[in-house]
């Protein structure tokens, strides 16, 4: 009897086993994290949109950079500023292609899409790619870094 119970205790181990994981191989904890980083990213570019810094500095980390599609860098405080007094205007972005890659406490989430956007009156729309780093700090996900590349014209 003892080995039956054995049996069918490893039986339904191995059953949760399979089900958690998702037909690519990740983990069912993974493809939540992973649609968590796309859902926050959405909720970044909304308060992009609005120039709603509240948000913005709940979702990026004090210690967040920017490096923009020049090679320039900001820190959370600068790309909120830019953001709030409308030198930096986001109009949309229609994000593509998320592929995120769990480590532990860390995440890479990468994408493409199409921006409309402004910088100090220039235009700056176009197809670009995104790679941000985020961060697991208590039960939060936080952005600590990002960089843009913009596409060559196609």
């Amino acid at each position: 009897m003892r080995r039956v119970t054995t049996l069918i205790a490893l039986l339904l181990a191995a059953a949760a086993l399979a089900e958690a994981q998702t037909p690519r191989g990740g983990t069912l904890y993974q493809r939540r994290a992973e649609q968590e980083l796309i859902n926050l990213n959405a909720e970044w570019v909304r308060a992009a949109r609005a120039a709603d810094a509240r948000s913005l500095e709940r979702l990026l980390a004090d210690d967040f950079t920017l490096t923009t599609a020049d090679g320039e860098t900001r820190s959370r405080k600068e790309y909120i500023a830019e953001l709030v007094s409308g030198e930096r205007k986001l109009t949309s972005l229609a994000p593509e292609g998320y592929q995120a890659r769990l480590h532990g406490d860390a995440a890479v989430l990468a994408h493409g899409g199409t921006l409309a956007a402004e910088y100090k009156g220039r235009d700056m729309s176009g197809r670009y790619r995104w790679t941000h780093f985020f961060v697991r700090r208590g039960a939060r996900w936080r952005c600590v870094a990002t960089q843009a590349t913009r596409l060559a014209s196609q």
